[in-house]
């Protein structure tokens, strides 16, 4: 029984680790262009259209890890392709991507964002305890708050479009919003949306799910 109030407290650790943690979760309606059944997309140039450059790497770079265990084709970052902070001219997007041997390019857009509030109210506990000393009563209490905050949970809305390369054709297209807890941050709301982006492609038969 010596080891029951270690075991209790690491479950109470654990369980508040849990509570804390960042979570974001992503709704998307996605469609697959029918005339462009059965193309294969073997090489994607995935592109975060963000203003922030931290946002765009961290979109190119959880597409690249998600379509790498998902699906069967390669991912290239554009951010490696092109250097970002220099614009580039129609002809030389176009030679690069040729030079690449691009078949598609991914891109993920925000199209709004904002944070939703609520208000916890306060809610109070008192424990009480009380010592015996011979003919002596002695005691003691303390009163615990809880609440009494506004929790700012994080959302944005994102459309994402496979274009292919060979046409210009929109081969895939998705709408999607996605929301997070109170401690979740844009990052955790790029990564979510990335990753129902990729798991759309799938289940939609645009790209190749990966081999077993």
């Amino acid at each position: 029984m010596k080891f029951f109030p270690k075991i209790l407290r690491l479950a109470v650790s654990v369980v508040l680790i849990v509570l804390v943690s960042a979570c974001a979760s992503t709704e998307m309606t996605s469609r697959a262009n029918p005339e462009l059944e059965g193309r294969e997309f073997d090489k994607v140039l995935v592109f975060g259209k963000f203003q922030n450059l931290n946002h765009r790497e961290v979109a190119e770079s959880e597409f690249c890890s998600n379509m790498g265990r998902l699906t069967n084709s390669e991912c290239i970052k554009s951010s490696e392709v092109f250097f970002v902070g220099e614009s580039q001219t129609a002809e030389q997007i176009d030679a690069r991507v040729k030079e690449q041997e691009i078949d598609a390019v991914l891109i993920l857009q925000p199209s709004d964002s904002g944070t939703s509030s609520s208000y916890v109210p306060p809610s109070y506990e008192t424990q009480s305890s009380a010592t015996v000393t011979g003919n002596m009563i002695s005691g003691s209490s303390t009163t615990y708050t809880y609440g009494g905050y506004t929790l700012n949970k994080p959302w944005a809305k994102y459309e994402v479009s496979l274009i292919a390369i060979a046409d210009g054709r929109v081969a895939w297209y998705a709408t999607g919003q996605s929301r997070g807890n109170a401690y979740a941050g844009w990052d955790d709301l790029i990564e979510s949306a990335t990753s129902e982006s990729v798991k759309k492609l799938v289940s939609d038969g645009v790209l190749r799910k990966a081999d077993p």
